[in-house]
């Protein structure tokens, strides 16, 4: 069965409704028999301390302004950071920012969920690494870093893989990441997401149709 795949970093928050987008226009074409949706996340399964320290930077910024995550020593102490900082430290670190977000993240998507009205069973929970699949027709992702990934596990592959915001309206944007943030920002967020899948998903259909 062929597959259009949504990505972002962890599977967690913006992918997963770009899945249940992409799946309600196959099923208002009927094509859920011949294609399906599926989500995947580039940072899933991986090696916290294998993570680049900026990337990592730009999470323990995010946690010391929220104020909430560190103490005052512990937030000096991240100041100081370098990539030359102990892996060790860092990485301990590294996880409480995680599980502070992934905290926050699952009870904003719950109350998402159940403000606009989604039945929850429809939304995907269980998180999946980025993997090669020869089915797959298009892959979009949420940002130009997830292009990049895909681009480096699809290498050699025709098929189409792009950012939602320029194959659904050809704009040079990426979908915010409210991995940390508010519930305003993480509402905005999946409202982008889920504006655009659709158009992104009917894009590609069109140009199936077309191939065939």
């Amino acid at each position: 069965m062929k597959t259009i795949l949504s990505i972002c970093s962890g599977n967690r928050g913006r992918s997963p409704f770009a899945q249940y987008e992409i799946e309600e226009v196959l099923r208002k074409h009927e094509l859920l028999d011949e294609i399906c949706s599926k989500s995947q996340g580039t940072i899933v399964g991986v090696d916290p301390r294998t993570i680049p320290f900026g990337a990592q930077k730009r999470y323990f910024d995010k946690a010391v302004s929220r104020c909430d995550v560190f103490s005052a020593v512990e937030a000096q102490e991240i100041e100081e950071l370098t990539d030359a900082s102990p892996l060790d430290r860092r990485v301990q670190l590294y996880q409480r920012v995680v599980d502070v977000f992934v905290h926050d993240e699952e009870a904003f998507r719950e109350r998402y969920i159940r403000d606009h009205g989604i039945d929850p069973q429809r939304i995907k929970k269980i998180q999946e690494p980025l993997v090669f699949d020869p089915d797959v027709i298009g892959i979009f992702g949420m940002g130009k870093g997830h292009v990049e990934a895909a681009y480096r596990v699809y290498r050699g592959h025709s098929l189409v893989i792009d950012t939602f915001f320029h194959f659904a309206i050809e704009e040079e944007k990426d979908v915010p990441d409210a991995f940390g943030g508010t519930y305003g920002e993480y509402e905005q967020s999946i409202d982008t997401v889920r504006s655009l899948a659709p158009l992104a998903a009917e894009r590609l259909l069109r140009s199936e149709i077309h191939a065939t």
